[in-house]
């Protein structure tokens, strides 16, 4: 029996989680007297972490709102801060089914179409992606020039990245059309981008759009530095900010982009891989990792739980 290529992807990340945890398990049995930190981490502590969380949920969903409003859905930011928060809840429950709700929600109260948020979703998640990249860029920059990973100053690979961004994007906003002609039954999403980054380019409400996404986004990522900041504290350990700008940035990677069911595993790998390459305390990486991952979700689901409880008595009356 031939697999779709959906049932393949379906199994290739189940498979990628089973092996992500079977490493990550191993290291943990193998290093336990390493994980002794964990004890110093309270309950109060945690509370904390959960309500600087939803100012952070509070700031994401001000960013998409940011471009939604573009695309002419002229929906009030705290209803849409409840489609938001339901959409989070649902993605616990079923992972990916929180767009197809606030697509949903927005075509029938709304009268926004399910097309056009397609099209604000990819742009938000590109913009949002370009921003954490030329944020990280710019702490690593500012605050510790001469950090090197391997050998190699981490400053100039960012630089790199961030220029090679901007040189994609500005040759998909000059063969836009081109692009359309040629590949837009294939790749309708590249070529939506490039439409849209033609559209942001070239009007001064794009522009507008693009300058509230980074300001926006830099409250983010200033809180979110903070906060990873606070974990390692808590767990005695003395991180530079230019690592936690990293760290910072692979949470923005593992939220984008889905590589297990829930990204289980993903997170903790990515901040042990980067915290062996900076300072060598994997242990305290994964424990970090770990903590935010639960606070994300105890964020998540008190908000959820408020906003259906507000939305209950808005009914009742």
């Amino acid at each position: 029996m031939k697999l779709l290529p959906e049932n393949r992807w379906v199994l290739f990340k189940l498979g990628t989680m089973v092996l992500i945890l079977i490493l990550l398990g191993r290291y943990i049995v193998n290093h336990l007297n390493d994980f002794a930190a964990i004890r110093n981490i309270g309950l109060r502590d945690t509370l904390i972490l959960v309500v600087l969380q939803m100012i952070l949920i509070f700031t994401g969903a001000a960013q998409f709102h940011v471009v939604v409003k573009m695309f002419g859905c002229l929906i009030a930011y705290p209803r849409w801060l409840l489609i938001y928060v339901h959409a989070r809840l649902l993605n616990l429950l079923v992972p990916q089914s929180g767009n197809a709700y606030r697509a949903t929600a927005l075509k029938i109260n709304h009268q926004f179409s399910i097309t056009a948020y397609g099209v604000a979703l990819i742009t938000f998640s590109y913009l949002n992606s370009l921003t954490a990249l030329i944020l990280t860029w710019l702490t690593v920059l500012l605050v510790d020039i001469n950090l090197r990973i391997r050998g190699e100053l981490l400053v100039e690979w960012l630089g790199l990245a961030v220029i090679g961004a901007i040189i994609v994007s500005a040759l998909m906003v000059r063969c836009q059309a081109m692009m359309a002609e040629r590949w837009g039954a294939e790749n309708g999403k590249l070529v939506t981008l490039a439409r849209v980054l033609k559209d942001l380019s070239f009007s001064l409400r794009g522009l507008k759009c693009v300058s509230q996404v980074f300001l926006i986004g830099l409250i983010g990522h200033i809180l979110g530095l903070f906060m990873n900041w606070f974990c390692f504290v808590k767990l005695n350990v003395d991180v530079p900010i230019s690592h936690l700008a990293l760290l910072r940035f692979a949470k923005n990677v593992t939220d984008s982009i889905s590589i297990t069911p829930g990204n289980f595993g993903v997170r903790e790998s990515m901040y042990a891989i980067i915290n062996s390459e900076t300072n060598g305390l994997v242990s305290a990486g994964i424990i970090v990792a770990a903590w935010s991952s639960i606070v994300s979700i105890v964020a998540s689901i008190v908000l959820g739980l408020l906003s259906f409880l507000f939305n209950s008595k808005k009914t009742a009356v």
